[in-house]
């Protein structure tokens, strides 16, 4: 007993550890990984491109590959689109965002299954719309704003000089007159994108744009520079204007100080340009008001210097007067006080002011004429100075503004490179903040997960605890019903073979009256027999006198009608033809064949004479691409069928129901039956006919002239009065319709 004990438990240890080798061996393991991303801690794939991992397991056993995939950072748990081939375990990937994912893998087969999880991030394409206007005026700086969406970084490119990105979109500087297409371009690790962007740029007209200085003071120069718009080059000119006034190349209006008299003149300015071959104009017209400055107390009284000048100047007047004929002198000298009286005059302003005092008496010629011609050449010569001096400080003028406009230009070029830096480290400060945020949030689910599996973990092994705990007591318990079973079963053969000597004599002693009941039993099943088949005898004897009574009568009637009705053979193959074919191919009543007379051999040579098939298929699947046909009869009375195609081009699939089978030849074709289910092992199939299309034809005109004889409503056409055809075929081959109609 202790050695049969050995035995059975060193069979189970074996049978544990072949158990256990074989599902070491058969249970699927993932030993690939994936590529990990350093700066992304993800697989990295580009969108539109292949994924770039492909699991396998080891010993490469076959497999069933399942994926799941969600969106972290969501508090949903939308779905994803990704797929995985369930044989090759290839990953598709369809879903357009940049995740990150977290993704799950898992390989299953009967033994086992095994998963694998890692995250996984998408670089999506750049992508940008743009909405520039077609047209845009010349020498204007432009501004577009751009609509971009992809995966940072997104470094941006155009093929047209002059054209810049900053961080609120495009900027053209001084874009000159023409057409252009100007390609955008954003590119990225997955791709890029171009737009094009055909526009006009359309040179402008000129228009001035300022407001012009309508005030001067006197004694300083009057200086207005006009801004205008338009597509350069500009023409200026002064149509209307105070004496001395000047305007630049750059349109700087400049008036010396000299020329700057109190009052009021007109001024008229026009600047003209050429666009497109023809010419534009624009005109300004104010009028200057000159004002008198208020002077400063200590400029009241002259400096030294300017009154021993004025003395001098006086004293030679005075000389000069003596030289000549003197006229009233108090005339002469109220003048000038009042002249004086009026309106100090600078010094440079001299000349002038002489001009305009009255004239002496003239001296004599000779010395009138010299001094004449001297005064003239100094007012000018000092009248062609301020003019160059008025030139001078026109021309710095207009420098000056060209440094203003480039220290503008600067300024502005600046200040954009400064918000593109400031908006450049905005959004790299805000990408670091949302790394540092996803990384925080991995790091928490990472967390939560490995708090999780350990937790699974632990449930686990107390599980596999228990679980061996109760496989201990189990086995215990077994062992225990196994000894009682052992004891059981040794007590129940000893009473069996009790039993079963005392069973043989019982038997041994019953033996000579089991046998004569047996005989008793036999002569009289014999004498039963004997009655059931004369009563059976006698039955087929009266059928057969009423089946003929009843052919009879057939024959009789079949005769009257004959003369009436047409006869159809069944045709033959030689007799199949083209048309016949085609014709048969439009019937579409229902036709019932009624199989009486016929034993099976006959049949069967009548449906090679006439090309009938005879199948063997089920009922449920219908005709197939190879069914089996019945091809002949062996020497045994056997059928010989084959695995054929049926030829749908000459025989119809519908057929034919066979709905009535003599009694007589029933059993006849229900053996040919079994035996082909039997040797084909098919239990559902039978055997069915189907005609060919020629057969249908005939059918259909045999059909048709029965309806022609026997239709009650001649006002009824053939396809609506026929309904359900039951024929037959007679012995000398002629198809008998039996019934027509409902």
């Amino acid at each position: 007993m202790r050695k049969r004990l050995l035995i059975y438990l060193s069979s189970i240890a074996a049978v544990s550890l072949i158990a256990f080798g074989v599902y070491w061996r058969l249970s699927p393991k993932i030993i690939t990984k994936p590529a990990i991303d350093e700066h992304y801690n993800a697989v990295v794939f580009m969108e539109d491109q292949a994924f770039p991992y492909r699991p396998q397991v080891r010993f490469h056993l076959p497999v069933t590959w399942h994926i799941e995939g969600t969106l972290l950072n969501n508090a949903a748990t939308d779905a994803i689109g990704v797929s995985i081939n369930p044989e090759t375990g290839e990953i598709t990937w369809q879903d357009k965002r940049e995740g990150p994912f977290s993704i799950t893998i898992t390989a299953s087969n009967r033994m086992g299954k095994d998963r694998q999880s890692f995250t996984a991030r998408q670089i999506i394409k750049p992508l940008f719309e743009i909405t520039f206007p077609p047209e845009i005026p010349a020498d204007r700086e432009f501004r577009g704003g751009v609509r971009t969406s992809g995966s940072l970084p997104i470094q941006y490119a155009c093929t047209t000089a002059g054209i810049t990105f900053d961080s609120r979109g495009v900027i053209w500087q001084k874009p000159e007159p023409g057409t252009y297409t100007v390609t955008l371009i954003a590119s990225n690790q997955a791709g890029t994108c171009e737009r094009d962007w055909n526009v006009v740029v359309k040179a402008a007209p000129v228009k001035i744009e300022s407001e012009p200085v309508a005030v001067a003071t006197e004694g300083d120069d009057y200086i207005y520079p006009v801004m205008a718009s338009g597509t350069p080059k500009f023409t200026w000119e002064l149509t209307e204007c105070p004496k001395g006034m000047i305007v630049g190349k750059e349109g700087v209006v400049f008036l010396p100080s000299r020329y700057v008299k109190k009052g009021e003149c007109k001024v008229t300015i026009r600047v003209s340009n050429m666009v497109n071959g023809q010419k534009y104009s624009d005109t300004q017209s104010y009028t200057l008001r000159c004002v008198v400055r208020e002077k400063k107390d200590e400029e009241q009284e002259p400096p030294q210097e300017e009154k021993k000048k004025e003395e001098k100047k006086e004293k030679k007047k005075q000389e000069y007067a003596k030289a000549q004929v003197v006229p009233d002198v108090n005339v002469i000298v109220n003048k000038r006080k009042k002249d004086e009286v009026k309106e100090p005059t600078p010094e440079k302003e001299v000349p002038q002011k002489l001009e305009e005092k009255p004239v002496l008496p003239p001296p004599q010629p000779q010395v009138s004429q010299e001094e004449e011609r001297k005064e003239q050449e100094r007012l000018r010569e000092e009248e062609q100075k301020q003019l160059l001096e008025a030139q001078k400080k026109l021309e710095e003028e207009r420098l000056r503004q060209e440094e203003l406009q480039k220290r503008k230009e600067e300024m502005q070029r600046l200040e954009a490179q400064k918000r593109a830096e400031e908006e450049k480290q905005r959004l790299e400060a805000q990408r670091k903040a949302e790394e540092e945020k996803k990384q925080q949030e991995e790091a928490q689910r990472r967390l939560e997960v490995e708090q999780k599996r350990q937790e699974e973990q632990r449930k686990a092994e107390e599980a596999k605890r228990l679980e061996e705990e109760q496989r201990k007591a189990a086995e215990e318990k077994r062992k225990e019903q196994m000894r009682k079973a052992l004891e059981e079963k040794r007590l129940q053969e000893e009473r069996k073979k009790a039993e079963e000597e005392k069973q043989r004599l019982e038997e041994q002693k019953n033996a000579e009256e089991v046998k004569k009941r047996l005989e008793e039993q036999r002569r009289l099943e014999q004498q039963k027999k004997a009655e059931e088949e004369e009563t059976r005898l006698r039955e087929e004897q009266k059928k057969a006198g009423d089946e003929k009574r009843r052919r009879e009568e057939q024959r009789k009637a079949q005769a009257e009608k004959q003369t009436e009705e047409k006869q159809v053979a069944v045709p033959t193959k030689k007799e199949i033809v083209r048309e016949k074919t085609e014709k048969g191919k439009k019937v579409k009543l229902t036709y019932d064949f009624v199989l009486e007379g016929w034993s099976f051999d006959d049949f069967y040579e009548l449906s090679r004479a006439s090309g009938f098939k005879i199948l063997f298929i089920s009922p449920f699947k219908g005709v197939e691409e190879k069914n089996y046909e019945v091809t002949g009869i062996d020497r045994q009375g056997r059928l010989t069928v084959q695995m054929l195609p049926l030829d749908e081009n000459n025989y119809s699939k519908k057929g034919c129901m066979v709905v009535d089978i003599p009694a007589e030849g029933r059993a006849h074709w229900m053996d040919y039956e079994t035996r082909l289910r039997e040797q084909l092992k098919k239990g559902s199939h039978s055997l069915v006919v189907f005609f060919p299309y020629s057969f249908m034809a005939s059918l259909e005109d045999a059909s048709r002239s029965y309806y022609a004889v026997h239709c009650a409503d001649r006002n009824t056409p053939f396809e609506q009065g026929a309904g359900a055809v039951r024929f037959k075929i007679t012995g000398d081959r002629f198809i008998k319709i039996v019934s027509m109609g409902d």
